[in-house]
C-alpha cells in the first residue's frame, strides 16, 4: 500500500481488509505497514489503534512485529509463500542469516508453524541443520510448548521487573544493559506501553523519556519471575515521576545499567530497594546517619553495588557485623548533578568516611565544577581513602541533555576487579 494515501483512506482500507476472513484487499505485510503508519502519524497506542480497527491491541502488536523482518522475508510473506504466523515465528531465531535460511527451508519443506518455531528455538541453542537433510523434528512436551509461548512474555517481564526495581528506566539505559541499539530498546519499551504494561513520561524537553511499570506490568513480572530466573522486587510501589526528579532518575538508570554491564558478578540495586531492605531488617545496610545543626537524619545513596557472595538471597542482605557475614562490603554510589551547599556536602562526606558498613562511596559528577568541588572537599577533610570521585562520562558515554565531558584528568575509580 502506498504511503502517500490520506490517513483516512489507509484506515478505511485496513478496516475493510481486516473484516474479510480471506483478507483479499491487503496482505499481512501491507496491513502491518498500514498499522505502523496510523500509529506513528496519529500518535496512537496499541490500545487506541485496536479500538479504532475493532480488534484487540495484542493483535495489532503481533501484526506489526512482522516489520522487524528484513525486506527479503517480508516479500515472501506478502507473496503468500510464508504465512503471517510463519513470519513471526522466524523472529524467534536471533541470527538474521539463520532467519533467512529457515524461511527458505520452511517453504521448500512445507513446514508447519509449529515445526518452524521448534527449528528457530533450536537455532538459538547452537543446533544446526543441513538444508539437504533436515532431521525429523522432536515432538516437544507440553511444558516446552508453554515455555516457547511464554518466551516473549518472559523477556518483557524481565524488563518490567528491572523497571520496578529502579523505579523508572530509559531506552538508553535498557540499550546499555541488554546490548541493544537505542532505537530497538525504545521500540521494545513503546510496545510495552501499547500493551499497558509500562507508562511513558515525556517530562523534560531534550532529555530521554522515562518509563515506569503499571499494575498490570508488575503482575506480569511477578508471574514470570521463576521461569525467567530473576527475583521480582516485592514491596515496591510504582515510582512517581516529577519534573524535579526526572533528570536524576534518567542519570541513575543509565549509571545502574552501565555498572551492571561492567560488573556482571555484582548486584546493583537502587535507593528504593535499599529503603525496603533496611526497613525489613531494621538496620543500616548502605545508608548513613547525618548530623547537621544538632539534627539527625538518614542519607541514602542513589545506587549500591553488592559484591559477589554477599547477596545469595537478594531480598535479605547480610549484616556486616554478623559473624557469618562475608568480609566484602557494598559500595555506595552517588550520582551528583547539582552543587550542594558546603555544609550539606561536608555532613554527607563525613558520614561516608565514618561509615564502617560500606567499602567506600563512589561519586559520579556530571560537570567539571561539581567534580572539582567534591575533590576539594575530600582533600580538605582528608577522606580520599573512603570517597572516590569520577566524571559521569566515565560510565555514561552518551545521554541527551547531560554535560558529559572528559572530566578531570588522572582521577581513579572502581577498577574492573571490583575494588576501589
Amino acid at each position: 500500500m502506498k504511503q502517500e494515501l490520506p490517513l483516512e483512506e489507509i484506515e478505511a482500507s485496513l478496516i475493510e481488509s481486516m473484516a474479510r476472513e480471506e483478507r483479499e484487499d491487503l496482505n499481512p505485510v501491507e496491513q502491518a505497514r498500514a498499522c505502523a503508519t496510523l500509529k506513528d502519524e496519529l500518535g496512537l497506542s496499541f490500545q487506541q489503534l485496536g479500538d479504532r480497527l475493532g480488534c484487540h491491541k495484542a493483535k495489532i502488536a503481533n501484526m506489526m512485529r512482522l516489520l522487524k523482518l528484513p525486506e527479503e522475508i517480508l516479500e515472501l510473506v506478502a507473496a503468500g509463500e510464508l504465512s503471517e504466523a510463519h513470519g513471526r515465528s522466524l523472529l524467534i531465531a536471533k541470527d538474521p542469516e539463520t532467519r533467512r535460511q529457515l524461511a527458505y527451508m520452511a517453504i521448500e519443506e512445507g513446514w508447519s508453524t509449529r515445526e518452524l518455531v521448534a527449528r528457530a528455538h533450536e537455532s538459538n541453542g547452537g543446533v544446526s541443520h543441513s538444508s539437504e537433510d533436515p532431521p525429523t523434528p522432536r515432538r516437544r512436551s507440553r511444558k516446552e510448548q508453554e515455555q516457547s509461548l511464554d518466551a516473549s512474555a518472559i523477556e518483557q517481564a524481565r524488563t518490567i521487573a528491572w523497571t520496578t526495581a529502579l523505579g523508572a528506566i530509559t531506552a538508553e539505559a535498557l540499550a546499555e544493559r541488554d546490548e541493544l541499539s537505542i532505537d530497538v530498546a525504545r521500540e521494545r519499551l513503546d510496545e510495552l506501553v501499547g500493551l499497558e504494561l509500562l507508562e511513558r513520561h515525556s517530562v523534560l524537553v531534550g532529555h530521554p523519556d522515562l518509563y515506569t511499570a503499571t499494575i498490570a506490568g508488575r503482575r506480569l513480572a511477578r508471574k514470570h519471575a521463576e521461569a525467567g530466573g530473576y527475583t521480582y522486587p516485592e514491596g515496591l510501589r510504582t515510582a512517581r515521576v516529577t519534573i524535579r526528579e526526572a533528570r536524576h532518575m534518567i542519570a541513575c538508570a543509565s549509571v545502574a545499567a552501565a555498572l551492571e554491564r561492567r560488573y556482571p558478578d555484582h548486584r546493583v540495586i537502587g535507593e528504593r530497594e535499599l529503603h525496603r531492605d533496611e526497613r525489613a531488617q531494621r538496620r543500616r545496610l548502605a545508608s548513613v546517619d547525618i548530623r547537621r545543626h544538632g539534627e539527625r537524619r538518614s542519607h541514602f545513596p542513589d545506587l549500591v553495588i553488592w559484591p559477589p557472595g554477599t547477596l545469595d538471597d537478594p531480598d535479605t542482605p547480610p549484616s556486616p557485623s554478623s559473624a557469618s557475614a562475608p568480609s566484602a562490603l557494598p559500595i555506595a554510589v552517588e550520582v551528583e548533578l547539582t552543587l550542594k551547599s558546603k555544609q550539606e556536602l561536608t555532613a554527607i562526606l563525613r558520614a561516608w568516611a565514618n561509615c564502617r558498613h560500606i567499602e567506600a562511596a563512589l561519586y559520579y559528577a556530571e560537570t567539571v565544577q561539581i567534580e572539582e568541588k567534591l575533590m576539594d572537599m575530600i582533600d580538605e577533610l582528608k577522606i580520599e581513602d573512603w570517597v572516590v570521585v569520577n566524571p559521569l562520562s566515565e560510565v555514561v558515554k552518551e545521554l541527551a541533555g547531560f554535560e558529559l565531558g572528559d572530566g578531570l584528568e588522572g582521577v581513579a575509580g572502581l577498577e574492573d576487579d571490583g575494588e576501589v
